[in-house]
C-alpha cells in the first residue's frame, strides 16, 4: 500500500514583493493546493509567512518556526512551496533549516521549478541560486531603505494599515503627501494613557483604568510596546515634527530611566505556550517570584498567570504554580498515555460517521463543468462563477470531514509505555524536559489553580 504523505504547505510574500511584483498569497495557497490534491497527499497545514522577508534568520520568522516544530514533533513527511526563494533567500540560513530537515527526515519540493538535492551537482545548483537571490535581495534591500529614508527626511507616513503606530492614521495633506496623524477615535484614550503612565509612573495603572474606561481589550505587553516607542514623542529616527506628540520627549525619557521595560531573561519554563487561561482562553505567560527561606536560602517559584487579568479584561486572578502542574503530570503520565492509546484504538474500531457531504459527486461536477466549458457551452463568466462556488463547496465539505483516528500516531506513545517515563524524565535537563512535554502535549487544561487534563498531539 502507497504511503500517504503528510505536507506542510509554505507561502510567503514579503511587503516590498507584493507592491513590486503583484506576488500573491491567495495565488500560492491555489496552487498549492492543487498540486497536493492531484498527487494525493494529505495537507497538514498551511504555514504563512505574510510580509516577512525571505533574508531573515528563521528564528525571526514565526510561520517558519511553527513549521520546523511541527516538523520537530514528526506531524510532516514533506514541505511544499511554489518556488525557491519563496523558501529562502539566504545561503546560511537554508542549510541551518535543511539539517533541522534532514535529521528528521523531511523532504522539500518547488512545485513550480525542478531541483535535486540528491547529487552533488543539484545541491550546488540550488546553493548557487540561493546565492543569486540573497545578492537580489540585498541590492533590494539597499533601494528601498534609501527610498525611506528619504521619505522619513521629508515627513511622509509609509507605515501601511498592519503597522500603524496606535493611536496615529493615515492622511493625505492639502499637498497630495500622505502624513501620520492622530487618529480621532483613539486619540482621548492614548491622551489619557501617557497622562497617567507619566503622573504616577506606572504602566500597569495606566493600562488598567484606559482599558477599563474606553473598553479596550489591548494587552499589558501591546501597552509596553507604545510606552517604549519615540514616535509618541513626534519624534522618528531622529527626524523631529514627524508626526503630532501625545507625550514630551522630556517625559519619555523620564519614563525610560524609571525602568519601566519588558524583563527578559534566560529562565526556562517548562509549560510555556501549553496552558490556557480557563476563563478567556488567553495563553497563559510565565512569571518568577524569589522568596527566602528561614534558613536563609533563597528560593524561586515559577507560576504561570494571564496577562488579560492585569489589563482588567479577564477576572482570572490566581496563578498556576509550575512545580506543582509536573507533580501532577509525572503522577498520572503512564495513566494519561494508556487512556489516550485506549480511546484512539477503540475509535478505530469504530464505525466511522459518513461525511455530511458527497466530495466526490463534487469533485465530479466540477469536472463535468470544466468538459462543458471547453467544449464552448459555458461563458467565460458563467464558468467562472460556478467553480468558485464548487471550489468554496469542496473546501468547505472538506474541512467538516469528522476526525479519523487513522490519522493519530500513537506509536511513540506505546513506547513511552515500555520505559520508566518518570526515571527517564529525572534525567534530563531543563531543555529536554520543556521539549518533552512539548512534543507529547499541545494542551495542559487547568481548573482553578490545578492540572486536571491534557490533550495530545
Amino acid at each position: 500500500m502507497l504511503r500517504v504523505l503528510r505536507a506542510g504547505l509554505f507561502e510567503r510574500v514579503s511587503t516590498e514583493e507584493q507592491a513590486k511584483f503583484g506576488y500573491s498569497i491567495k495565488t500560492q495557497i491555489e496552487a498549492l493546493e492543487e498540486h497536493a490534491a492531484k498527487n494525493r497527499i494529505k495537507i497538514v497545514d498551511h504555514y504563512c509567512d505574510e510580509g516577512v522577508s525571505a533574508g531573515k534568520p528563521y528564528t525571526k520568522r514565526p510561520e517558519m518556526k511553527r513549521l520546523l516544530d511541527d516538523v520537530k514533533a514528526g506531524k510532516i513527511d514533506i514541505i511544499l512551496f511554489t518556488r525557491l526563494d519563496r523558501w529562502f533567500r539566504n545561503v546560511k540560513e537554508y542549510f541551518k533549516v535543511q539539517e533541522i530537515l534532514d535529521d528528521h527526515g523531511v523532504e522539500w519540493k518547488a512545485i513550480w521549478e525542478d531541483y535535486d538535492t540528491t547529487t552533488a551537482n543539484g545541491r550546488m545548483a540550488i546553493t548557487i541560486f540561493l546565492a543569486i537571490a540573497q545578492n537580489e535581495r540585498e541590492k533590494t534591500a539597499e533601494r528601498i531603505k534609501a527610498v525611506f529614508e528619504n521619505k522619513i527626511k521629508n515627513r511622509e507616513s509609509f507605515f501601511g494599515k498592519s503597522s500603524l503606530p496606535y493611536g496615529y492614521m493615515e492622511q493625505y495633506d492639502q499637498n497630495g503627501v500622505r502624513r501620520l496623524v492622530k487618529d480621532p477615535e483613539l486619540e482621548p484614550a492614548i491622551q489619557e494613557f501617557w497622562d497617567l503612565a507619566v503622573k504616577y509612573e506606572n504602566v500597569s495603572k495606566a493600562v488598567r483604568h484606559v482599558n477599563l474606561e474606553y473598553g479596550l481589550k489591548r494587552s499589558k505587553n501591546l501597552w509596553f510596546d507604545v510606552i517604549h516607542r519615540e514616535i509618541y514623542t513626534g519624534t522618528y529616527r531622529g527626524v523631529e515634527n514627524f508626526c503630532p506628540a501625545y507625550v514630551s520627549k522630556e517625559n519619555w525619557d523620564k519614563l525610560q530611566n524609571r525602568g519601566i521595560r519588558k524583563t527578559q531573561c534566560n529562565r526556562i519554563y517548562l509549560f510555556t505556550g501549553l496552558l490556557k487561561c480557563p476563563k478567556c482562553g488567553h495563553t497563559l505567560t510565565s512569571k518568577y517570584t524569589i522568596k527566602k527561606l528561614k534558613s536563609g536560602v533563597t528560593k524561586e517559584y515559577k507560576r504561570y498567570r494571564c496577562k488579560n487579568n492585569e489589563a482588567g479584561i479577564c477576572d482570572f486572578k490566581k496563578t498556576v504554580n509550575e512545580i506543582k502542574t509536573e507533580k501532577w503530570l509525572l503522577e498520572n503520565i503512564e495513566e494519561l498515555i494508556y487512556n489516550e492509546i485506549k480511546v484512539v484504538e477503540y475509535e478505530r474500531k469504530a464505525p466511522k460517521p459518513k461525511p455530511k457531504t458527497n466530495i466526490p459527486a463534487l469533485k465530479e461536477k466540477l469536472r463535468r463543468l470544466e468538459v462543458v466549458y471547453l467544449a464552448g457551452n459555458k461563458s467565460d463568466a458563467e464558468y467562472i462563477s460556478e467553480q468558485n462556488d464548487l471550489k468554496a463547496a469542496i473546501k468547505k465539505a472538506e474541512s467538516e470531514l469528522p476526525y479519523d483516528p487513522e490519522d493519530r500516531d500513537i506509536e511513540n506513545l506505546k513506547e513511552m509505555l515500555e520505559v520508566n517515563v518518570v526515571d527517564l524524565y529525572k534525567d534530563l535537563d531543563l531543555e529536554d524536559k520543556r521539549r518533552f512535554w512539548r512534543t507529547i502535549l499541545k494542551q495542559i487544561h487547568v481548573k482553578g489553580t490545578e492540572a486536571v487534563s491534557v490533550d495530545f498531539n
